[in-house]
């Protein structure tokens, strides 16, 4: 038995139902894994981006399917190669164009997602707040609590249109997130054997199971 960590709110690639089983294309992928090695992978019980990340460093989790690589994350986990290419982009109340050289730009972002890395690198001129998850973000950005969210355009439009709240995409960020399977470092042996696994899986199934939410890695 393999132990799954995951955003459990980043619908409509991967979050709980109602019924609080693990869905979204995350689903999709445990199910390709199951299929192939005959090994039963299990939710573990997730509240958030955040104690997804800690129950992989408490060793609570044994992988995540989708996970971009940092520094501070290889201290506790290995990286498959990238499998999944998800775009950020400036999601906005108005419909406007902007991009990251926007003066004062304030822009949120989640806690704890690699983009607040990448910002820290690359524009360390700009103000960003975190927030806990998508809704919330867009709450807050609802609240004049900021001139644009910086998140996956698919995801912040879904969780919109649940919520029934208008939102535009005023252009990208620049940011990508390389996403791939993380599992625990103290492990090392599951690292070729993951790999393994998704080489066999068809770019064909991966583009089914990935949808229109985000592009399979060399076809963006």
């Amino acid at each position: 038995m393999v132990r799954v960590s995951y955003d459990p709110h980043w619908f409509p690639i991967e979050y709980v139902d109602e019924s609080g089983n693990l869905a979204g294309t995350t689903k999709g992928y445990i199910a390709e894994f199951e299929r192939i090695t005959g090994v039963d992978f299990q939710q573990a019980d997730i509240a958030d981006w955040t104690h997804a990340l800690e129950s992989m460093r408490e060793r609570g989790s044994d992988i995540i399917f989708m996970v971009a690589h940092t520094d501070d994350r290889a201290e506790y986990m290995g990286f498959t190669k990238p499998h999944y290419i998800v775009e950020t982009s400036l999601v906005t109340l108005e419909e406007t164009n902007m991009d990251m050289d926007t003066e004062g730009l304030r822009l949120l972002t989640i806690r704890n997602y690699e983009i607040e890395d990448w910002l820290n690198k690359n524009h360390p001129d700009i103000e960003y707040t975190s927030v806990d998850n998508t809704l919330h973000g867009l709450e807050v950005l609802q609240q004049d609590g900021a001139d644009a969210f910086a998140a996956t355009w698919p995801v912040a439009l879904a969780i919109a249109e649940t919520e029934g709240m208008t939102v535009y995409n005023a252009g990208p960020t620049g940011h990508t997130y390389q996403l791939s399977v993380g599992y625990r470092s103290d492990l090392p042996i599951l690292g070729p054997i993951l790999q393994k696994v998704l080489d066999q899986i068809s770019q064909s199934t991966l583009e089914r199971l990935q949808g229109a939410a985000a592009t399979p890695l060399g076809q963006n």
